[in-house]
């Protein structure tokens, strides 16, 4: 198992949660192993109390919800509290606990951490930058050189919505008189990964699933990155039945092959007319091309699939270059990642750098925004990664970076395994009560209270909770963090009542057997209680 930060686990109970956390299986066995219970034949769960707070009404609720018998064997660890003492200084009341320092996977509830950390080291106005510059002089409509992009993680540039800004950059640069780059268009990337080459795995979290590499959600992190990195096909039918169907690239606008950092093997078949479309995509853990199988029936609309491309740079700096020869810039010289390169040859590049353009991205506030609403996983790894590079490390400290953070709030590693910034590691392990020091520190601190809050979903309204209990007393008064994965589901916030003080709340749930949406409404269930405990 790789290294990973936080790993000071004490006590049996912290080592079965680790276990718990660790592995992943397709179809459940016959019995499942509950922290301080004998295994259990699935489907009975051991009835059992609150830690704290089982005595009271609201106790009785929740106590009735984690054990409904309907819910079958669930790892459950939560916990509420009043957020006090923003005048007096009064010790939290802690409203209700069960199992809450146990460590369990937290999925995209680890975010609520990345962005924590992120916010203290960086602040909210904090903002990535990227900068183009030529290795020679212009003469005569000719840069005689180089065009370099150096980046340090934006993961906004091109996004799904927004400018073109590889189509900006290129109309500047034909503005300033260039009709013609007789070098090539250079992705320095070694900002995060401290120009290593040959890493097989750069950009993917420690821990990540590897049936999930080629999917939109698992794209890799990397220096330079447009398009949030992903690629749009559109999958239709061949002319007759038995061909391969035909594969083409949406968005963005880039001729598939190794050049362009996506390549694609086309393995799928036209059946005929009657039948079901079903496109999958796979890749292998090692990156490379991405494998489309599956078949669709003749006369089927074209099925879009969103998959993850394997090579930021290249994807990035390909995406430029095709960029300035639409503005009418000739460019002669192919588009390649710096890491070709020795050091000795970067650092002479380097050295004869003459900056043409400085580009800033929307303030940390902004992009958590999108980030934690959208729960939007490479937002999270670029921000974490470039934490680890600010901080004076590289890409692969931010977990430590981000660990520190912890440290100085007084949240101990016996609360928080931090594996990556997204959540998608099985690797990465949280309870209720690390979650909620968590955000009771960031309510407490007026830098943070206001931006953080911003950041969040809202019941009922929008991101990720847009469709989530609407109409209850959680509707508009509940600001929360999702997460979800393969046996996970988390809901991580505050409950916000006019005239009344927020009660925080964190709750996780892992190693299930019954549909997520029974352990999602059983979630929501407990967050309703919460909510209407705190009206006036």
């Amino acid at each position: 198992m790789p290294a990973v930060t936080r790993l000071r686990l004490a006590g049996s109970v912290a080592a079965i949660a680790l276990l718990l956390t660790g592995c992943v299986v397709r179809r459940p066995p016959a019995t499942v192993a509950l922290p301080g219970a004998s295994n259990l034949p699935a489907g009975a769960v051991p009835e059992s109390a609150a830690d704290v707070g089982a005595d009271t009404p609201l106790g009785s609720t929740l106590d009735a919800i984690f054990n409904d018998p309907d819910l079958g064997p669930v790892v459950w660890s939560a916990e509420m509290r009043v957020l006090r003492g923003q005048v007096l200084r009064l010790p939290d009341e802690t409203l209700y606990a069960r199992n809450q320092h146990l460590l369990l996977t937290p999925a995209s509830t680890m975010k609520v951490v990345t962005v924590a950390a992120a916010a203290e080291r960086l602040g909210w106005n904090h903002r990535f930058e990227t900068t183009l510059a030529a290795t020679g002089e212009i003469r005569d409509g000719t840069l005689e050189g180089d065009l370099v992009v150096r980046g340090t993680g934006d993961p906004t540039i091109n996004a799904p919505g927004t400018e073109d800004l590889l189509a900006r950059w290129a109309g500047e640069l034909r503005a300033r008189g260039i009709v013609r780059i007789a070098g090539r268009i250079i992705g320095d990337d070694d900002a995060f990964d401290g120009g290593r080459r040959g890493e097989e795995t750069a950009g993917l979290g420690a821990g990540w699933a590897w049936d999930d590499l080629a999917l939109a959600f698992s794209a890799p992190a990397g220096a330079l990155q447009q398009h949030e990195n992903v690629v749009e096909l559109a999958v239709s039918p061949a002319d007759s039945p038995g061909s391969p169907a035909r594969i083409e690239i949406r968005a963005p606008r880039v001729a598939p092959g190794s050049a362009s950092g996506v390549t694609l093997i086309n393995q799928t078949v036209t059946r005929p007319e009657g039948g079901n479309t079903n496109i999958r995509l796979s890749r292998r853990p090692d990156g490379g091309a991405l494998l489309v199988t599956g078949e669709i029936p003749l006369g089927a609309p074209a099925a879009v699939r969103t998959g993850a491309v394997s090579d930021p740079t290249l994807f990035f700096v390909q995406g430029l270059r095709t960029a300035l020869q639409r503005a009418g810039v000739d460019v002669e010289g192919e588009a390649i990642d710096i890491d070709q390169f020795d050091p000795a040859v970067k650092q002479t590049l380097r050295q004869r750098l003459r900056p043409l353009i400085r580009h800033e991205s929307e303030p940390l506030s902004t992009i958590a925004v999108q980030l934690m609403k959208r729960s939007q996983n490479l937002y999270a790894e670029s921000l974490l990664q470039h934490l680890g590079v600010v901080t004076g490390g590289t890409g692969d400290t931010g977990p430590a970076a981000a660990g520190a953070v912890l440290d100085e709030w007084g949240i101990g590693g016996s609360r928080a395994i931090i594996a990556d910034g997204s959540g998608l590691s099985r690797y990465n392990a949280l309870s209720a009560a690390g979650l909620l020091d968590v955000l009771a520190r960031l309510w407490r601190d007026p830098r943070h209270r206001e931006p953080f809050v911003d950041t969040l979903p809202v019941a009922g309204r929008d991101g990720t909770l847009r469709n989530r209990m609407v109409g209850s007393a959680a509707d508009g008064a509940v600001r929360a963090k999702t997460g979800s994965m393969t046996r996970v589901r988390a809901l991580a916030g505050y409950v916000v009542a006019q005239g009344r003080e927020p009660i925080a709340f964190a709750i996780l749930a892992n190693n299930y057997t019954v549909p997520s949406a029974e352990i999602t409404r059983a979630i929501d269930a407990a967050v309703v209680a919460i909510a209407a405990h705190a009206q006036p």
